[in-house]
């Protein structure tokens, strides 16, 4: 299961590289009607901040630093062991976190994995980069977990694990020495990733120690993680004064006067950009206030209770299997689609799932396909990430998005989960959804109960 291509360069001097650059049930559902739940879930971490009787609050979401899960897969490399020979070897993935004046929060580390004999427990650790460019210490273990199937396995971290900007690798590591040879680790031919970081070359201790090679035919794997948003907070002048990290540009500033309100307002004025940070100064007639960064979506009922999983999605517009539709608007405006989560259930097994973006017509039914979002296999049941991999302008107006298989084999593999509770957040807003149940589009009111789902777009600058 060795791998060496000829485009391959070890590095034995490891000169430093330059990354500025880089880059309820099943079935029909017309009948979903039911009582509504008109609670307005905001489940947002907060942290609280005083100074001179003036509180604040500040929430993010997590955000992708790398994501090459959705390239071709080349071969597997391994397997994972301790030998540290040609029989098994540790396998690392080097990325990098975005300089600016934030660290990260790890939430989740994917990498995709096949077990070689019946499968076997693995340990995904962070460590540090060193002089050389190979790993060093290990910083944090993130996740152990067995791999019994081919497929994405997630990582998640029990504690916080918090990442400074800079370079670190993701290294793949047996749990015991029973576990040693039992799973091997994707790898692909091709150099594209999303998200705001950077991935880098892979190492291996194949030769006996770490050995580092060049950026060409990197480990597959995702790295999400949440900017700790420090939100600065003072009085001048009688005036407020609250100050965040420039690198949070997808998420706005929202204040009441109670948290347990679901009226949060945008404060609509400006922000200057001083120093590397947004800051924006105002006067409050109130003693108390709540100030929170909330980050740009669109729409959002992801929070909402699942009612059931609908389907399942398939191409056949028969109550087999048939597409499945969420539809949404944008206000005033023009914006670029960052990225769609689904919340999805695998029927039997795994299949892969195709999202787009659709015109809704003049019959409010999805149209024409203005663009494909990405595929995602899925696996297990819960949130899917659809990143594009090239930019997708969507100006004001009323779009679907269309959940497919992404081959026939794919047919009749996954449901979408649905809500029968209305509310969304987001500043825009969402409709009802449609199906290819009956042979061809039909579209159904909000009040039938939405689709689950979040669109992340960012507005344009004005």
């Amino acid at each position: 299961n060795a791998r060496r291509r000829a485009s391959e360069t070890v590095l034995p001097h490891h000169p430093p590289r330059c990354r500025s650059g880089c880059a309820a049930g099943i079935g029909l559902k017309p009948h979903r009607n039911l009582a509504k739940d008109a609670a307005v879930k905001d489940t947002c971490i907060r942290t609280t901040l005083f100074c001179l009787g003036i509180m604040g609050a500040a929430a993010v979401r997590a955000d992708v630093l790398v994501d090459n899960l959705t390239q071709p897969t080349e071969g597997y490399y391994g397997p994972i062991g301790s030998d540290a020979n040609t029989n098994d070897f540790l396998v690392a993935q080097e990325f990098t976190v975005p300089s600016g004046l934030t660290p990260y929060r790890l939430d989740k580390v994917t990498l995709s994995l096949s077990p070689t004999s019946g499968g076997g427990n693995i340990t995904v650790s962070i460590w540090n980069v060193g002089p050389d460019i190979n790993p060093t210490n290990e910083i944090a273990v993130v996740a152990t977990r067995l791999v019994a199937n081919a497929g994405n396995a997630d990582f998640i971290p029990a504690t916080n694990i918090t990442l400074l900007p800079g370079l670190y690798y993701v290294v793949a590591a047996p749990k015991t020495a029973a576990d040693s040879g039992l799973v091997s680790w994707a790898y692909t031919a091709s150099t594209n990733w999303t998200g705001s970081g950077a991935l880098d070359g892979y190492a291996d201790t194949r030769g006996g120690s770490w050995t580092s090679y060049a950026f060409g035919t990197p480990q597959q794997m995702s790295v999400q993680a949440t900017p700790v948003a420090t939100v600065g907070i003072h009085s001048r002048n009688g005036a407020t004064v609250l100050s965040w990290p420039a690198l949070l540009n997808t998420f706005a500033l929202v204040s009441a006067t109670n948290p347990a309100t679901p009226a949060w307002l945008s404060v609509t004025n400006p922000p200057a950009l001083v120093a590397g940070n947004y800051t924006l100064t105002n006067f409050w007639p109130d003693r108390a206030r709540f100030f929170r960064l909330r980050q740009r979506f669109a729409v959002d009922n992801l929070e909402q209770p699942t009612a059931g999983y609908y389907g399942p999605i398939g191409n056949d517009s028969t109550s087999n299997d048939f597409l499945v539709a969420q539809e949404f608007a944008l206000p005033t405006g023009n914006y670029t689609l960052d990225r769609v989560t689904l919340m999805l259930e695998p029927t039997s097994g795994s299949g892969s799932v195709t999202v787009s973006i659709w015109h809704a017509g003049a019959d409010n039914n999805p149209t024409n396909k203005i663009a494909v979002v990405a595929s995602q296999m899925v696996n297990n049941t819960g949130y899917v990430d659809f990143v594009p991999t090239a930019p997708i302008p969507l100006p004001s107006g009323g779009y679907y998005v269309v959940a497919a298989p992404t081959t026939v084999a794919d047919n009749g593999l996954v449901n979408w989960a649905y809500t029968l509770s209305t509310p969304w957040i987001g500043f825009g807003s969402l409709g009802g959804y449609a199906d290819t149940s009956a042979g061809s589009w039909v579209n159904y009111p909000l009040s039938n109960g939405p689709q689950q789902m979040r669109v992340q777009a960012t507005p344009a600058a004005p």
